[in-house]
């Protein structure tokens, strides 16, 4: 069963109905309402640990945060995903309609798999991704010609976040090389492979270039002096990719018994 968004309740009731029938969907959509409430309470609680995730689903509260890549990420997800499965476990207990329990099932499978995968990817793996990429892509679904100025504005203060303008707030490349490197002398980890490492060096500028184009595209004012900023950091990243990282990456594509999990 599909995940039902607050903003499709629309879809459960149509003019034409007869009284009777439109009586009866009426007394139908509270179960959709528990169940609305349940998703929405995952998206809260997961959201700040995604934002750029929660933006597309289109929760707005999110436009302006950006990936966590704090110190102890990690550790902050798995509690609050564990303690978001005991909630909705407890939910699941208590309900008694097969329909809610069943959407539910979903989202307590959803999480209990991102939780793992979680697991997995930081026993494993070096905490390597394509930086620029993320931030265009970022950018990109707010600034969007189909949405309204106010998801515009929060572009730019996503931008200047992910630049680190705001107080408080560190540049998020320089996050994403200290979460990686942190990782660096742990024996074992496996490296991003190496042709993968070149395709994201060849494609640093397109996504610094691609930026400037959606603000310009979007008719936004004062963006280039957060771009400036945020340029010049995502080139120095790249360079960082190519000295570091790259030397490192793994010529194989084949993940080998060091990529598989021993339980």
């Amino acid at each position: 069963m599909m995940l039902r968004l607050p903003s499709l309740h629309s879809l459960i009731s149509l003019p034409a109905m007869l009284a009777v029938a439109v009586a009866a969907a009426a007394a139908d959509a509270s179960w959709l309402e528990r169940s609305n409430r349940h998703s929405t309470m995952v998206i809260e609680t997961l959201g700040p640990f995604h934002p750029e995730h929660a933006s597309s689903l289109g929760v707005e509260r999110f436009d302006t945060a950006v990936l966590d890549n704090r110190p102890g990420n990690a550790k902050r997800f798995d509690s609050a995903a564990r303690r978001l499965l005991e909630r909705l476990s407890g939910l699941r207990a208590r309900e008694t309609d097969p329909r809610v329990r069943q959407d539910l099932d979903i989202l307590i499978d959803a999480v209990t798999r991102m939780r793992h995968t979680r697991t997995l990817e930081r026993r494993l793996l070096v905490p390597y991704s394509d930086v620029p990429k993320h931030v265009f892509e970022g950018l990109q679904m707010l600034l969007d010609a189909r949405n309204g100025e106010s998801r515009h504005r929060n572009a730019l203060q996503r931008m200047r976040v992910y630049a680190g303008l705001e107080r408080g707030v560190a540049p998020f490349a320089e996050l994403a090389r200290a979460r990686a490197s942190e990782r660096f002398a742990i024996a074992g980890l496996v490296w991003p492979y190496e042709a993968e490492v070149r395709q994201h060096l060849g494609n640093c500028e397109r996504y610094i270039a691609g930026i400037a184009e959606l603000f310009r595209a979007s008719e936004m004012r004062d963006w280039q002096s957060a771009h400036e900023r945020l340029a010049a950091q995502l080139r120095a990243h790249c360079e960082w990719v190519r000295e570091v990282v790259l030397p490192r990456a793994r010529k194989d594509t084949r993940c080998r018994t060091s990529c598989m999990p021993t339980d």
